[in-house]
């Protein structure tokens, strides 16, 4: 049995996350956000979309209506979307995106195991629009590389908490700590509007306590 070093583990376990990245992102899939996918159309939008998600949690005992989906051969998971920002309050407490994945398949045991805040690419089809929302197919799945850990979550908001009462030294230590993340482009650009040091606006939003 081959031993590797922590270093030689954490290289191998990169590699391996950038080829499951590469083998998601397929050149038929055009990458979409959920909002794009949302609009409106006399038909949902065709082919392969390529989506980042932020896990929320899976979902029980959900109807389908008439959706080609059940319990017994989809998994439903519920998501905030990409471009949500989740120490805002309004946009935690109400995660947009809905997907479902079918069961015995990579992605679905990927996405069983995700944790609350996990980023993830995943490949998947518009199978049917109902109530105002796409309902998508997750043909494909893996990891992102940038996270929006729950870490980073936590200190924004304690950031937004100490701002509010004045404290400004002690918040941006907190957005220091928030920004330590490997976060994608647009939450760290959100986050360094919010500094107080780089931006001079009040903050005028309810955190996640």
């Amino acid at each position: 049995m081959l031993l590797f070093s922590p270093q030689v583990t954490g290289l191998l376990a990169a590699g391996l996350r950038s080829l499951l990245v590469a083998a998601a992102a397929t050149p038929q899939a055009e990458h979409v956000s959920w909002e794009e996918a949302s609009v409106p159309r006399a038909q949902p939008m065709q082919g392969e979309l390529q989506l980042v998600l932020q896990f929320h949690s899976i979902e029980h005992d959900w109807e389908p209506y008439c959706l080609p989906f059940s319990e017994r051969t989809h998994l439903a998971v519920r998501a905030w979307s990409d471009s949500q920002l989740p120490w805002i309050r309004a946009e935690y407490d109400n995660p947009r995106a809905r997907y479902f994945v079918r069961r015995g398949t990579f992605a679905e045991r990927l996405l069983a195991r995700a944790a609350p805040h996990d980023r993830i690419v995943v490949v998947g089809r518009v199978r049917a629009q109902f109530l105002g929302q796409p309902w998508i197919e997750v043909i494909a799945a893996c990891p992102a590389r940038e996270q929006i850990p729950l870490g980073t979550v936590l200190h924004t908001s304690r950031a937004i908490n100490l701002l509010q009462r004045k404290a400004t030294r002690l918040a941006l230590e907190q957005f220091e700590r928030a920004l330590a993340a490997p976060l994608p482009a647009h939450a760290r650009k959100a986050l360094l509007r919010l500094m107080p040091a780089r931006e001079s606006q009040s903050v005028e939003i309810s955190a996640v306590k």
